[in-house]
């Protein structure tokens, strides 16, 4: 049994972090991570290099990283939480209904959902289940899974949502 504390929580605490572009197979990775660095990110487009790269980190690259749609809120737009994030991402789209994005993403119009604010555990409920359904995946940014019918109900710091693997990826990412 899996005591509270045992949960996996993204702390780098003085570690370096990085992300990998145009990967290849790793060499950069391979030159700059030790002990005191950590690679949240990698993104290489050719399919060679990839099966190259998994074997060299047990991790498959992201594609094409112009081609990472994320869906989010106008009012994290328009507040703007995302700004720090403008070259990370292809395309941001803005969208209203935290259950509406989620169920773009499960259905695959969006690659990832993410919130950087806490929202409500009725607000997301129905569309942690359909994500779930769909075989993906919904943690808080803490790398955590949400615990739905605590007393509090609001869900911090913010949330992640997409295929499992991408989630942890940019889990990694939004944490940098």
């Amino acid at each position: 049994v899996k005591k509270k504390s045992d949960k996996k929580k993204y702390n780098f605490e003085n570690k370096f972090r990085f992300i990998d572009l145009f990967s290849g197979i790793g060499g950069f990775r391979l030159g700059l991570e030790n002990n005191n660095t950590k690679c949240v990110f990698s993104s290489e487009w050719d399919k060679e290099a990839q099966k190259t790269y998994n074997a060299n980190f047990n991790e498959i690259p992201h594609g094409d990283i112009n081609k990472i749609d994320i869906v989010v809120s106008r009012s994290e737009i328009k507040a703007g939480l995302w700004k720090k994030y403008n070259n990370v991402f292809n395309k941001r789209h803005e969208i209203g209904s935290v259950a509406y994005k989620l169920g773009l993403v499960a259905s695959g119009k969006y690659d990832f959902f993410a919130t950087l604010k806490p929202k409500n555990d009725w607000d997301i409920c129905a569309g942690h289940c359909i994500i779930s359904e769909a075989g993906g995946k919904l943690i808080n940014l803490n790398g955590n899974n949400v615990i739905f019918n605590q007393e509090k109900t609001l869900i911090e710091p913010g949330l992640i949502a997409g295929e499992v693997k991408a989630v942890d990826k940019t889990c990694n990412v939004l944490a940098a």
